[in-house]
């Protein structure tokens, strides 16, 4: 069996992508196992993001994958995550984020109520970023709790220093055209490009 039949099969197994050292699974969805990993070239830690449907989509989806990696990078907040790079190794589409330590704001609620002026704060850093990538034309259509991302702060005894959208949640749209059901929080529709 292969390394590629390997992955497919078990995503467990880290892949190998030319460029990177690929340290460990982070995360997993629907169409996308994300993993940590060094940048060889730049000797950086970042996120990369293999896309599972890589090699059942077609010339049109991974065209379409492309341009709204393109479009997303293009944006620039401290609060949305950067793109660093958008690839293909073995017919499966890639990208490289900027990697946050910090994890999820799900991991840091686990159901318990926040002090309302931290809920506020953090709220207006969302909505800030959000804005950002909704005047850009992108919109997130998959806004929960595991994909805002909390940075570890070096500087401070604060375990945050800023929240961070991932952009492989972003999508090139216009707001106004996305159907509704794919905006509100509770939307079950998945991101194409993940």
């Amino acid at each position: 069996m292969s390394a590629r039949e390997r992955f497919l099969s078990d995503p467990l197994v880290l892949p190998v992508v030319p460029g990177y050292d690929v340290i460990e699974l982070i995360g997993r969805g629907g169409m996308g196992v994300v993993y940590k990993a060094r940048q060889i070239s730049l000797n950086r830690l970042v996120a990369l993001k293999m896309v599972l449907a890589g090699d059942l989509a077609g010339p049109e989806t991974l065209a379409r994958f492309r341009a709204e990696a393109r479009a997303v990078a293009q944006l620039q907040h401290p609060n949305l995550v950067q793109i660093y790079e958008v690839g293909e190794h073995q017919g499966r589409p890639f990208l490289a984020f900027e990697y946050v330590a910090g994890g999820g704001l799900d991991q840091r609620l686990r159901g318990e109520p926040q002090r309302p002026s931290a809920a506020a704060r953090l709220i207006h850093t969302l909505a800030q970023a959000i804005q950002i990538a909704h005047a850009g034309g992108i919109v997130h259509r998959d806004l929960k709790p595991a994909n805002i991302l909390l940075a570890v702060s070096g500087k401070s005894t604060s375990s945050e220093s800023r929240k961070t959208l991932p952009s492989s949640g972003l999508s090139s749209a216009n707001p106004k055209e996305v159907p509704s059901r794919e905006t509100r929080p509770d939307s079950s529709v998945e991101n194409p490009t993940l």
